[in-house]
């Protein structure tokens, strides 16, 4: 999967400190991206949270109701190495991740403008490192989120490390003519200091 011509606002990524990638890259054992736009099975009927710019086009799959409830003051922290096995092309999603669905989670990373509005975004990607730009290869679709941020939370500075905490929706999704697997709906966006805060 190759990024739009709106992810050329990313090239600004590079130039970010170093020392984050240690914190955040955990994704040395990945497999090459699955190539786009094949359609999977839904799984079930509840969609991921629409923003008016997603087409109608979505798969999802049933929420875990064996697993603790959370909620936007007790969201779960996710661990990037969840996704490892998380296979888009055959949609196989590993019951350690499937717990998370419809779930509040929080988890650190880095922005990817999908609109030229700092400070004010009301989309974006969330990539575990500052080098996932359009002068390299992007991570694969099942490291990618689709971020929503419709109550539009304050992005101190879009350029730096991140919390995200907001409701994760797992299933296919077209936006802007891609496909994401994974996306959540943003209701706080936190500065991360990787060398002060522990993660996960």
């Amino acid at each position: 999967m190759a990024f739009n011509k709106k992810s050329l606002l990313m090239v600004s990524l590079l130039a970010t400190t170093s020392f984050v990638v240690a914190a955040l890259a955990t994704t040395g054992a990945l497999r090459s991206p699955s190539a786009g736009g094949k359609t999977t099975t839904a799984l079930s009927s509840a969609p991921p949270a629409s923003t008016g710019t997603k087409s109608s086009q979505s798969t999802s799959i049933p929420s875990n109701s064996n697993t603790p409830e959370s909620s936007a003051t007790n969201p779960s922290t996710f661990d990037w190495k969840i996704l490892r096995k998380y296979d888009t092309k055959t949609s196989t999603v590993p019951d350690e991740l499937k717990k998370f669905n419809q779930k509040f989670i929080k988890i650190p990373g880095f922005i990817v403008p999908l609109e030229d509005n700092a400070g004010q975004l009301t989309e974006f990607l969330l990539v575990p490192n500052q080098m996932s730009c359009v002068h390299v290869p992007p991570p694969p679709p099942n490291f990618i989120f689709y971020v929503t941020n419709k109550n539009k939370a304050e992005i101190k500075n879009q350029w730096e490390p991140v919390w995200i905490t907001g409701q994760l929706s797992i299933g296919k999704s077209k936006v802007h003519g891609d496909d994401y697997f994974l996306s959540i709906n943003a209701v706080r966006i936190d500065s991360y200091d990787p060398m002060k805060e522990t993660y996960p």
